[in-house]
């Protein structure tokens, strides 16, 4: 009596249905992850734009009304007492300007402590990410200005190549009074890193940082929320055997 002997193909082809269904039900979950993922990140920017939205008009509508103020005041003047208001308006406008200047200046020249914003992150950024790190260092600058602060700023990694350049020109780089350099933070202030006084701001940092020294370079991450890789500016900053110190959450 002869014993009959499997199909090989039948039973290779039942062995394998399973494994394939079971890889096709990862990649469904896979995909269905990244579909929630993304959801939420859709989401989470329309809130952002929306939120950035009613502050605009907020914004706007108590402008418009300091205008409308402004007027009536004007209105209810004789002309003497309206051509004096308006040259003492005039007056005070050339006083803050030049009181601005000479922050400037001296910030420029003699500020401590320096801070550097190092822009050597760029290529890994999509252009909406390199608009808002653009904004962002056009934001620090106009806050240090206006505050009467007397920091020192620099950008550092600003090459040819570097991908970030057309963006901050856009939002006015060129008639910013700051340093800029092509080169990187580690070799602007190879000095300072190899006397252990150039400090990375970065939240991976173990060490936190309870004092701000004038004698010190304090590195922030140019690195938008959006493109964060976690420990990026920190193995940066191990790599080039520089101190580092926990800043600020907002710090990369």
């Amino acid at each position: 009596m002869t014993t009959p002997v499997p199909d090989a193909s039948t039973s290779d082809s039942e062995s394998v249905a399973p494994a394939e269904q079971a890889g096709e039900g990862a990649s469904q979950s896979l995909q269905k992850s990244e579909l929630k993922r993304l959801r939420k990140a859709e989401l989470k920017e329309q809130k952002r734009l929306h939120a950035k939205e009613q502050r605009q008009q907020k914004k706007k509508a108590q402008k418009q009304r300091k205008q409308e103020l402004r007027q009536e005041h004007l209105e209810s003047m004789s002309a003497a007492e309206r051509a004096e208001f308006l040259e003492k308006e005039r007056e005070a406008g050339r006083e803050r300007k030049a009181a601005i200047e000479a922050t400037l200046d001296y910030s420029f020249h003699h500020g401590r402590p320096r801070i550097v914003i190092n822009c050597s992150f760029s290529d890994t950024m999509d252009v909406r990410e390199l608009t808002s790190l653009a904004k962002q260092v056009q934001l620090s600058y106009t806050q240090a200005r206006d505050s009467n602060s007397k920091v020192q700023l620099h950008v550092t990694s600003l090459h040819a190549q570097n991908p970030v350049i057309h963006s901050l020109e856009k939002q006015g780089m060129k008639s910013w009074k700051l340093h800029l350099h092509e080169e990187s933070v580690w070799d602007v202030f190879a000095t300072e890193a190899r006397e252990g006084r150039l400090v990375v701001l970065t939240p991976d940092a173990e060490e936190e940082l309870l004092e701000v020294l004038e004698e010190e370079v304090y590195v922030v991450g140019g690195i938008v929320d959006r493109s964060v890789k976690k420990m990026q500016s920190r193995s940066q900053a191990v790599d080039q055997g520089a101190t580092k110190r926990l800043g600020s959450a907002s710090c990369r």
